[in-house]
């Protein structure tokens, strides 16, 4: 399992997980640049989580790519 720079991650089974608001995708689980900007979820939009690091973000699969996101933005849809 890849361990980014800034928090590490622990496997998760893959659940679904759904912004809460408009939320950011990035490319490494930090808020230091726009630059790791590569995508917004819309509110009610729905994406993959593989996994939940221990500062606070999610690694997300969207659109084929591994991305990250506040892990605070984001729900589990009620079943």
């Amino acid at each position: 399992m890849k361990k980014p720079k800034n928090g590490i991650f622990r496997r998760l089974y893959l659940r679904n997980v759904t912004a809460k608001i408009e939320t950011n995708l990035r490319t490494e689980p930090s808020t230091r640049s726009d630059d790791t900007v590569v995508a917004k979820l819309i509110h009610g939009e729905t994406v993959v989580r593989t996994g939940i690091g221990s500062n606070g973000w999610s690694r997300v699969e969207y659109n084929g790519q591994t991305l990250y996101a506040v892990s605070s933005y984001l729900m589990i849809p009620e079943e």
